[in-house]
């Protein structure tokens, strides 16, 4: 009996095994990649967390010193982890005074950058604090 499969019988296989090694290592490498950026999305949403905090304490801050000095119009606050911001907006009604707050916590050395704007709104005569609200920008 004759052989009828001719010469090119081997190059099929491999060339089917050859693209199927490079598609798995493309998934390897995709999958690589998830994981190397997984670790910076963690890294930013910790400087967000960390810029909330300081945000928080930064305006607790300027409304003890909104009440303790009531023609305060701008102040900034340096602290080791990044620096705070207070910009008054209008204090003419005690009972509702307004200023915004912009914090920028981290920096390339730290491992990225975070900022934090609030617009409040307070009671400059109680210490309360009416309203708050995040703004994208300051």
């Amino acid at each position: 009996m004759k052989d009828t499969r001719g010469k090119e019988g081997g190059y099929v296989a491999m060339t089917t095994t050859l693209i199927i090694s490079l598609i798995l290592l493309t998934m390897l490498a995709q999958n690589g990649f998830v994981g190397w950026h997984a670790r910076f999305l963690a890294l930013n949403r910790e400087k967000k967390h960390q810029a909330n905090a300081f945000a928080g304490g930064c305006m607790e801050f300027a409304v003890a010193s909104m009440i303790k000095d009531a023609s305060l119009k701008s102040a900034t606050f340096v602290m080791p982890v990044g620096w705070c911001e207070v910009r008054v907006v209008d204090v003419s009604n005690l009972r509702a005074a307004e200023f915004r707050v912009q914090v920028r916590v981290g920096g390339a050395e730290r491992g990225g950058v975070a900022y934090t704007n609030i617009r409040v709104v307070a009671n400059l005569s109680s210490g309360e604090i009416i309203s708050l609200q995040e703004t994208p920008d300051s």
